[in-house]
């Protein structure tokens, strides 16, 4: 094999001394330097390189004068993030340009192949006669294919006409066709979705993703309901290095029931670090109480009845003293079951907040201030205007260095302002309370896969007292009235800790029990005893179960009140998840029985199927409330998804979608961190 430097064989041709201060390096099996016809030619296993760009072919032809190289047979060419492969390329030294002939390039995660390839430096490629996939197989599952195609690295591929073919069948034809290639944000349209349900009809949506700036986004979406008509929605995003926020809406002109219909929610936070300061917004408003009944997919939005929205500006002075101002809106409505609703609106303008917390006075000796003050509207109409503040004084310290003792006192000071008079009061609260932590440990025989187990046991004892104060024009103006008491509270909490795989500490039960004694009271002393226990055992890493019991128990009457269960057991394995959860609460004072099941499911049935379920099943009505089935399966270069959802109004919602592989959404990551964007 003949190895030189080719500026070297310029030399000895006496034709050009050097390439613009570039140096042209080469290997081949057999070198033919011809100076009459001032050519080169390098045959077999030819390597050459210039100014970072590489070539492989069988054989290369080198036109000093024109100063371009012509290389046939199994090329393999790369310059830069550029790779290209076929049997004819032309490359000018010059302008750097390459000229591929029935070749096949990789191209921003996909491949470009046709009649003639041009590439212009390392950023832009045209083509003629050609195609582009994402799919690596010869003979792809999809392209497009055009007369004309022009590709902007980390921008976006032009075409023009287009014909979509699935494997060798076109699917259809468009004039034109531009769409970005996502290295980031870019602007274009993202994946477009069909559903169909009883009500809406058949249902298409395309959305449209607008890059403002580095800061901010838009997308606009164009949905078309067969039955309702046409709906526009749009989303607003921000976020910057000191706060975030969105606004989306939506407008429909509402053939079914003949309206204008709307609605229009929008949050956002934005911090001040030199002033110490945050304020945040939320927004939530509708065209009509039915909005989310009929629109949205999302349960809890059609059954909460209720929408709230607020301004606030916190500030914090150090570490001690916090502030708050509040203007909020809270709507409220009820189907009263005779085609009626009624609806109220409660609105604090304003209320402020000062917090001040653990002043230290003396060792293990605070003082924390609270004060509150708001104004309140009902349907626009004033109603009183409140003042509340409270002091208080707290001390704790250790006895006998087991025993854990703590004394507090609160004053509580309120004042109440209508249209037409004022109320005041003054009510101070006494307390104290006494714990202290035994410790002890035991093994469970090897059950399951505990080891040694540590039980702490932990009895404490609280004294409450708040002497009768005159509250009577307080009840007489139906305001809460604060109730005179002398009491002990007595409470026994146990915790049983061990250690797991790898050492980790694992708190598998927990059990709580509480009773209160009246001090004053002569028949009935004692409250319900409350009881709570937590139960989750530790079975293997991808298990988790978790067991929750609350239960009130009347101690003369000797019957329960209130008692619930609410169990949840779940199972990670590789990409999949599953999840079961049942709740039951035992109804009380002529309240039904609840019990209802919840199954959850993210399961990889296969290596390109995948299916996803929800299902929230009522025992007491005897039927599935809402359910929904996910089945998404992997197309090598493609992935698709069908979903059924069944909501508990009996509305059912088909929905379909198709997007490449090799492009995820480019819409903007919203929790994720600010990209940095030239």
């Amino acid at each position: 094999m003949t190895r030189a430097l080719f500026f070297l064989g310029l030399l000895w041709a006496g034709l050009v001394p050097a390439l613009q201060g570039e140096t042209l390096e080469y290997t081949a099996d057999k070198v033919l330097v011809l100076p009459q016809e001032k050519r080169i030619t390098l045959e077999g296993n030819c390597r050459l390189t210039y100014a970072g760009a590489v070539m492989e072919a069988d054989t290369v032809f080198y036109f000093i004068e024109e100063k371009r190289l012509l290389a046939i047979g199994n090329i393999e060419f790369t310059r830069g993030g550029q790779h290209f492969s076929g049997k004819v390329l032309e490359y000018d030294l010059t302008l750097k340009r390459a000229y591929l002939d029935n070749g096949r390039a990789p191209v921003e995660k996909g491949y470009v192949g046709g009649e003639v390839i041009n590439t212009v430096g390392e950023s832009l490629v045209y083509g003629k006669n050609t195609s582009f996939t994402t799919c690596e197989h010869i003979n792809p599952h999809f392209q497009i294919r055009s007369s004309r195609m022009k590709i902007v690295k980390n921008d976006k591929v032009l075409v023009s006409p287009v014909v979509f073919y699935v494997y060798r069948v076109p699917v259809f034809w468009f004039p034109a066709l531009f769409f970005p290639i996502p290295e980031g944000r870019k602007t274009g349209f993202l994946i477009p979705t069909f559903s169909n349900n009883s009500v809406d009809g058949l249902t298409f949506q395309i959305p449209f993703f607008l890059v403002i700036n580095k800061y901010s986004d838009m997308t606009y979406t164009l949905k078309i309901m067969a039955e309702r008509g046409l709906s526009h929605e749009g989303e607003f995003r921000l976020k910057t290095y000191t706060g975030e926020g969105e606004i989306d809406g939506a407008y429909t002109h509402d053939k079914i029931a003949r309206l204008k219909r709307w609605y229009l929610k929008g949050s956002a936070v934005q911090e001040f670090p030199g002033l110490g300061a945050k304020l945040t917004l939320k927004a939530d408003l509708l065209s009509d109480t039915s909005y989310y009944d009929d629109f949205s997919s999302n349960i809890d939005e059609r059954t909460e009845n209720s929408l709230s929205s607020y301004v606030t500006l916190e500030k914090n002075f150090g570490s001690r003293i916090y502030t708050r101002l509040l203007f909020s809106q809270e709507n409220r409505w009820q189907d009263m079951g005779d085609g009626t609703t009624e609806e109220y609106v409660r609105t604090l303008l304003p209320g402020v907040t000062v917090n001040m917390y653990n002043i230290a006075l003396l060792p293990n000796m605070y003082l924390s201030m609270a004060g509150n003050s708001s104004n309140l509207y009902e349907d626009r109409s004033f109603v009183k205007q409140t003042s509340t503040g409270t002091v208080t004084l707290s001390y704790r310290h250790q006895l006998f260095s087991t025993l854990t003792m703590g004394e507090k006192m609160v004053n509580r000071l309120d004042h109440i302002r209508y249209d037409d008079r004022a109320i005041e009061r003054w009510v101070p609260t006494f307390s104290t309370d006494l714990s202290f932590n035994l410790y002890g440990y035991f093994d469970l025989l090897g059950i399951g896969t505990t080891d040694t187990v540590k039980h702490t046991l932990k009895p404490s004892v609280i004294f409450d007292w708040t002497p009768q104060r005159d509250q009577d024009r307080f009840a007489a103006m139906g305001e809460s009235v604060i109730t005179a008491k002398k009491q002990l509270t007595y409470r026994l909490d146990n915790t049983f800790l061990t250690k797991v795989k790898n050492n980790k500490k694992h708190l598998f039960l927990s059990l709580s029990s509480q009773v209160s004694q009246d001090l004053e009271a002569v028949e009935t002393p004692f409250s319900d005893v409350v009881s709570s226990a937590v139960f989750s055992p530790y079975w293997a890493d991808i298990i988790s179960t978790r067991l929750t019991l609350q239960h009130e128990y009347d101690l003369y009457g000797k019957a329960t009140r209130y008692f619930s269960v609410y169990g949840t057991g779940t199972m990670d394995w590789d990409e999949s998840r599953f999840n079961l959860s049942v709740f039951y609460r035992k109804g009380f004072l002529g309240e039904e029985d609840v019990l209802t099941s919840r199954i959850q499911g993210d399961i990889r049935l296969t290596r390109n199927w995948t299916f996803r379920t929800s299902i929230l099943y009522d025992f007491n009505l005897s039927k599935i409330r809402e359910q929904s089935f996910e089945f998404l399966r992997d197309l090598h270069c493609w992935n698709m998804g069908i979903s059924w959802q069944e909501r508990e109004t009996g509305v059912i919602d088909y929905k379909f979608y198709i997007r490449l592989n090799a492009y995820g959404d480019f819409k903007w990551d919203y929790k994720g961190k600010l990209e940095n964007e030239t």
